[in-house]
């Protein structure tokens, strides 16, 4: 098939539609490895989650908030846990990361609320 406009008559322009082929081709593999190697700075089977509840106790020795229901949640080390008491009513955003519950972002919602 002819490129419109280029003036040879079929088959003739099949040398230069390979090239614009040839030429899309490394542009569309660049595009793909940008593409998946910004891929490769999330952590590795992280899944970003949200939840909401009441605190029913901090396990210090493990580093984790335990709701009510029972979810734990796990605190980085750098985490500040000011006012995470049991009873607040907390909003939280966590990745889940090789199974565990990380926190993100916690945002205490309520006033103290009667642990259950």
């Amino acid at each position: 098939m002819p490129i419109p406009g280029c003036g040879h008559r079929a088959g003739q322009c099949r040398s230069t539609t390979t090239r614009i082929l040839a030429m899309r081709s490394p542009l569309r593999a660049l595009a793909v490895a940008a593409v998946l190697g910004s891929l490769a700075f999330l952590p590795a089977g992280a899944q970003a989650e949200e939840k909401e509840g009441t605190i029913a106790r901090m396990d210090t020795n493990i580093g984790a908030i335990i709701l009510t229901d029972g979810t734990q949640i796990m605190l980085p080390e750098e985490f500040n846990v000011e006012g995470l008491d049991p009873g607040k009513h907390i909003y939280v955003d966590f990745d889940v990361i090789d199974g565990q519950k990380v926190a993100q972002i916690i945002e205490i919602i309520g006033e103290d609320q009667p642990a259950e």
